[in-house]
């Protein structure tokens, strides 16, 4: 099993960018989570 951290910087609010990952996620099986950090960023 391969793991990594991801951390992405940017305007992602509003772009539908969870979907997005989640979509690219399932076609590469991968699985996983996806999270806002504490501060809601």
């Amino acid at each position: 099993m391969i793991r990594r951290r991801v951390v992405v910087h940017g305007h992602v609010q509003g772009v539908f960018f969870r979907d997005s990952v989640h979509r690219l996620a399932q076609q590469h099986g991968a699985s996983g989570w996806i999270a806002n950090r504490w501060d809601g960023t």
